[in-house]
């Protein structure tokens, strides 16, 4: 029996949040199986895309494959429709339909990509021709070592260590400049704010940035999000965008008019101050993809704790060759994405 390709609708939910929930083996109440965020993540209107974001492979009207499409646009000489693949799964009574649902999706729009999974997902996807384009760090520094360790859930006979390791990492935390200050926005008012969004740059890739694109994120049922513009001297230098997850904050976006290192370091610090005034907030976590974002964030103590490359599907060679991909949590579902407790990563 063949298998069919198809978007889904909300009267899909049910179905999929069972499906998902066998593969990732996830409990009632997490957010990939939660109603409300697959309406927000799959089906709720949003910038970029029109319909439905989530499709899924049948045979005998039993779904065997499930991706979702995050969308961005790529900036180069011209706006590239991409998207980044999100709730990936295909179930293993079905070889090859995880590699079919990819290879239908990709005809959606000219360019697709993706960082982080299994070392198996990074193989398939190469077989498949994603191509390596530049690594991305994932980066964290904890802020509360004993509230983290209270609420974690991996405790086991490292906890002690890891604890101690933490209080150590955590006085690293950065004084603010008295030169910066933070200026919060509701999303809903940005278009009459006057944010400096991101440019094309001669050096590396950037994704299209808009006031739509925040309204939208500022509404995710698991992870709200804060916007702030980032004053320097009393004028706008940039912008950032927190999430806050269950224990943690998110720097998921975050640009500001300079190639300074030491500016970038002053910029981030005033994220990690407005990140400290929440109190459930343990832990902040952020993405850099180029040289200037990971010094500046290494000298304002945040640890390393993982690199992805970022994989680029891009048959027609829409994307100029051999430039990096600035991508930030915001780009996919790194975000928001939680286990419905907290995911500290130190």
């Amino acid at each position: 029996m063949k298998a069919e390709f198809r978007a889904t609708t909300p009267a899909d939910a049910g179905a999929i949040a069972a499906f998902l929930g066998r593969v990732f083996e996830a409990r009632g109440g997490e957010p990939i199986v939660d109603p409300g965020m697959m309406q927000w993540k799959y089906w709720k209107e949003r910038p970029g895309w029109h319909g439905s974001r989530s499709f899924v492979l049948e045979r005998g009207g039993r779904i065997v494959a499930h991706g979702a499409a995050w969308p961005a646009k790529i900036l180069s000489a011209e706006e590239i429709p991409c998207f980044f693949l999100i709730d990936w799964a295909a179930s293993s009574d079905f070889p090859g339909a995880g590699v079919s649902i990819m290879k239908h999706m990709a005809q959606r729009v000219p360019v697709n990509f993706v960082y982080g999974g299994t070392e198996i997902a990074r193989k398939m996807r190469f077989a498949m021709g994603y191509r390596p384009r530049n690594e991305v760090q994932t980066l964290a520094l904890p802020l509360r070592p004993l509230r983290q360790i209270l609420t974690s859930q991996r405790w086991n006979w490292k906890t002690p260590a890891r604890f101690a390791r933490n209080v150590l990492w955590s006085r690293r935390k950065p004084g603010l400049a008295g030169r910066w200050r933070a200026q919060p926005v509701d999303p809903l008012e940005i278009n009459g704010a006057n944010v400096p969004w991101p440019v094309r740059a001669s050096h590396s890739l950037t994704l299209e940035r808009n006031p739509e694109l925040f309204e939208y994120l500022s509404d995710c049922p698991v992870a709200p999000g804060a916007f702030f513009i980032a004053m320097h001297d009393n004028e706008p230098a940039g912008y950032f965008f927190l999430t806050f997850p269950p224990g943690q904050a998110r720097i998921a976006d975050a640009w500001i008019s300079s190639g300074q290192i030491d500016d970038w370091a002053e910029f981030y610090a005033l994220a990690v101050a407005q990140a400290c005034r929440r109190p459930g907030v343990n832990e902040v976590t952020a993405a850099a993809a180029g040289k200037v974002a990971l010094a500046a964030l290494e000298q304002c103590g945040f640890r390393i704790r993982g690199t992805d490359p970022v994989q680029l599907y891009d048959p027609q060679k829409h994307v100029p060759p051999d430039l990096p991909l600035d991508v930030q949590l915001i780009d996919g579902d790194a975000a928001f994405r939680n286990s419905a407790g907290p995911d500290y990563l130190t």
